[in-house]
């Protein structure tokens, strides 16, 4: 008999962490490490008024922030006290749930969204997502340069969410000369790997919305 090592370990939600309480499991969240569960409060923000709890709801310590979204929202709308707009934090936020909220509730929600880490985005001098204008129904997109792409497959990503991927010619990319502006391979063209329409517009505008003083 030994100790099992550290990579030989169950996955944490499977893992028995205390003799006294079979469900209290490890949780990780950034910088933070705990041992137990993850409790999510929902209050009132209203300016010159008190702040009130609307709504308390503790889950598995393993669980993401992103799980609870719909149905903390929902737990509001049932004791009729979601707001018309939800302010959350960016463990919450995506582009599927921006949409769902409104479509749902008939509710804005506004959280911090994912940064583009696209090396063109990061390096803030590439062509990025936004560089490219995409025209949807007609399934093709348009980069800076102004040459069409010959190729639109529709595939789901690892996580088996619906994406586009939008492939460009290769005489095109290889003759290009922006071409070290947009891609870093030595002769494949460039594809943009992109989310449907109503997440990728969505999204784009969330991220704008971002950088603006307002949101800050």
């Amino acid at each position: 008999m030994r100790l099992r090592n550290k990579d030989d370990l169950p996955p944490a939600h499977l893992t028995i962490r205390s003799p006294h309480d079979h469900e209290a499991h490890y949780g990780h969240k950034r910088d933070l490490s705990w041992f137990g569960y993850t409790v999510h409060f929902s209050e009132t923000c209203d300016e010159e008024l008190p702040h009130l709890i609307t709504h308390v709801t503790t889950t598995d310590a393993t669980e993401t922030d992103i799980e609870h979204t719909e149905a903390i929202q929902q737990a509001l709308a049932s004791a009729e006290r979601l707001p018309g707009t939800h302010l959350m934090d960016a463990g919450y936020v995506d582009a599927e749930r921006l949409i769902s909220s409104q479509q749902r509730y008939e509710v804005t929600l506004i959280g911090p969204v994912s940064r583009n880490n696209q090396w063109q985005a990061k390096a803030a001098q590439g062509y990025d997502l936004a560089c490219f204008q995409i025209n949807w129904e007609a399934r093709q997109a348009t980069c800076r340069q102004d040459k069409q792409s010959v190729k639109w497959t529709e595939r789901k990503d690892q996580h088996g969410h619906p994406k586009v991927a939008i492939r460009f010619g290769l005489q095109d990319c290889r003759d290009c000369p922006a071409r070290a502006l947009c891609t870093c391979s030595a002769r494949a063209p460039r594809i943009l790997a992109v989310r449907h329409q109503a997440e990728y517009e969505t999204l784009r505008q969330a991220r704008s919305l971002q950088q603006t003083e307002e949101f800050r």
